[in-house]
């Protein structure tokens, strides 16, 4: 990017979730720097007329550090690194930000949130289930029932095998059990166990470098 752009890109006038008019190749371009891939990484809007000449010089430029295509198989696997939710593959429709662990992207206090009223509802209701990361301890099938011993709980909604953690990782819906989330599971035959996400660099370091 910098290498055809004579606008600053640092973090320090592009932030991460920041976006800004600038100019890539000759072509005008709303950049909007976001994470989806857990690394450092720009959306690039611009005239539909341009995007070859556009996709040709950003390949050029970066062909001697390596640069190349991926498909949406590696996106899958970088965005679930990271617990990105997939919407319509690991929501519900009656999902609101608690149950998918996204609670604190909600600004609740914002007197023109119009969904204000309706959170705080849900919010003294107790939740029965909810969207929670997974390690395996083999090879899971999306969709497979979850257990806590011989009862089914939930069923995985994401999963692939991290090559950069070396272990398969996942997301599920589990419902509770007598008022508490189990954190020990099984998915089909496969040993499953909650844990926190993002997966890969919690802290985000490497997006918002």
């Amino acid at each position: 990017m910098e290498r055809l752009c004579e606008d600053d890109l640092s973090a320090t006038t592009l932030g991460y979730g920041g976006h800004r008019e600038i100019t890539v190749a000759g072509v005008g371009c709303r950049a909007i720097r976001v994470g989806f891939v857990g690394e450092v990484s720009f959306e690039l809007h611009h005239p539909r007329s341009q995007s070859v000449a556009l996709w040709d010089a950003l390949m050029e430029a970066g062909g001697d550090l390596g640069i190349a295509p991926h498909g949406l198989d590696a996106l899958d696997v970088l965005r679930l690194e990271k617990g990105h939710v997939y919407l319509g593959q690991d929501t519900l429709p009656d999902d609101h930000p608690d149950k998918l662990g996204l609670g604190w992207t909600v600004a609740v206090d914002k007197p023109a949130f119009v969904g204000k009223m309706a959170l705080e509802r849900m919010a003294d209701i107790p939740l029965e289930r909810k969207l929670v990361g997974l390690r395996f301890d083999g090879a899971p099938q999306r969709g497979a029932p979850v257990y806590a011993g011989e009862r089914i709980v939930g069923r995985v909604t994401s999963c692939a095998r991290s090559a950069s953690l070396q272990t398969w990782i996942g997301l599920a819906w589990i419902r509770a059990v007598e008022g508490v989330f189990p954190t020990n599971l099984r998915a089909g035959d496969v040993v499953a166990r909650v844990v926190p996400t993002p997966f890969y660099d919690p802290e985000g370091a490497r997006q918002r470098a």
